[in-house]
């Protein structure tokens, strides 16, 4: 039996790296890989009696979200085109700035200020911007409660919208939300980065165990999450986990962060899901887990909205110091 589950284990992981990262046509590049996809669509529209030139950009999208669904086989060749135009790319600015350095920085503006409710707890929500140095600047959200100032890591999030290029419209496909989340070791004295990973332990050994689960305990904010469909995660997933947080937070001498990725298709087919950890040392990337594929593209929907609920309140392309994270 043991021999049978790993083996199961095994093949399941390889049809999700296969699905993620197909091989490439051999000396295919970007318009190689346009042509392909373009003569497709026309011999899918030709199959339906529509003409492309009396078709405008809105309803040529919509005919190709349906196009994905009705021909899969060429999902792969629209992510390779995606890939090869660096639609991917996810690269942020660099944060260099110690906890000292923010306490004694400069408040430059207070740019808005609101309540919000979370997990039944109101919340006075201050937003200002922060000089740290002729050069730095960073965007501060503070929390406050009858419980006085909430903790909070550094976020920075980035929404792109992934695309095609057929005929002359551009056809969005859908969205890649990649968000950012550094808990330092020291916070005033606080370690937050060990909080944050007791917590996920705790979610993973008391809480019953699925993917919305991890997720829930991956993210400082909850917006929609819990309607998230849970897929059991098995026990080999859970040492999976703890090992790569641990070897994480032992590689990061004053900060311990994790990127998630959620790459939502309009078309609810191919979206993907996947979480990393940078290590501080070397800055290399390292999956926490395979990626979760999600094939109806039901749950990275809630999850980019979740995503993007972050980006829209506080901005993208920027590092923010926020968040409602108190271990």
């Amino acid at each position: 039996m043991k021999k049978n589950g790993l083996f199961a284990v095994a093949m399941v992981a390889l049809m999700v790296l296969a699905i993620l990262s197909p091989l490439p046509l051999a000396q295919a590049n970007s318009r190689d890989l346009q042509k392909i996809i373009e003569n497709g669509f026309m011999a899918y529209l030709n199959s339906k009696d529509l003409d492309p030139n009396e078709l405008s950009e809105e309803e040529a999208t919509d005919l190709f979200l349906q196009f994905q669904v009705d021909k899969p086989q060429f999902n792969d060749f629209v992510k390779e085109y995606q890939m090869l135009t660096g639609q991917y790319d996810t690269t942020v600015e660099p944060l260099d700035v110690s906890f000292d350095e923010l306490k004694e920085a400069q408040v430059v503006d207070t740019l808005k200020f609101w309540y919000e409710t979370i997990d039944g707890i109101e919340y006075a929500v201050e937003e200002t911007e922060i000089k740290v140095s002729d050069e730095i600047s960073i965007y501060k959200v503070t929390y406050y409660s009858e419980d006085g100032e909430v903790k909070d890591p550094y976020i920075y999030c980035k929404k792109k919208y992934l695309y095609v290029r057929v005929l002359w419209w551009k056809v969005k496909t859908g969205e890649l939300i990649t968000t950012h989340y550094r808990f330092l070791k020291n916070a005033n004295g606080i370690n937050e980065a060990s909080r944050f990973r007791n917590t996920i332990k705790t979610f993973l050994y008391i809480e019953g165990l699925g993917i919305g689960i991890v997720l829930a305990s991956l993210a400082p904010f909850t917006y929609g999450l819990t309607a998230i469909v849970g897929v059991p995660v098995t026990a080999f997933c859970i040492q999976m986990i703890i090992l790569n947080l641990d070897t994480a937070y032992d590689n990061s001498p004053t900060y311990l962060e994790l990127v998630h990725r959620v790459n939502w298709n309009y078309a609810g087919v191919g979206s993907w899901f996947d979480i990393h950890t940078i290590w501080q040392d070397d800055g290399s990337w390292h999956m926490i887990l395979l990626p979760y594929i999600d094939l109806y593209g039901i749950n990275c929907r809630l999850i980019a909205q979740a995503y993007k609920v972050i980006g829209d309140t506080y901005g993208y392309d920027r590092w923010i110091w926020a968040g409602t994270y108190y271990g």
